[in-house]
């Protein structure tokens, strides 16, 4: 009778750590997806750096946040200028 239970608890232990391993991995994995981005982001231009590049840009586009068919996560809001070798 003993032996039947430590199974049936041995497999729910199993299957618990098993299950809140996969929890935790998709949980760790989805944060290192959205930080990482954000910790090893390099730093931006200064002002002066970006109204210097901006006198020499060929091509000049513009993000609108509120466009037909965009939603609520994928959007973008800014100014983007190119010229021959920056973006």
């Amino acid at each position: 009778m003993f032996s039947w239970i430590c199974v049936k608890a041995g497999r729910a232990a199993i299957f618990g750590l098993i299950a809140g391993l996969g929890i935790g991995g998709a949980v760790g994995f989805g944060l290192g997806v959205y930080f990482l981005p954000i910790l090893t982001a390099g730093p931006g231009l200064d002002q002066a750096a970006v109204q210097a590049l901006a006198t020499s840009a060929e091509r000049r586009g513009r993000f609108v946040r509120d466009l037909p068919g965009s939603d609520a996560l994928h959007w973008g809001d800014g100014t983007i200028m190119m010229n021959a070798n920056k973006i």
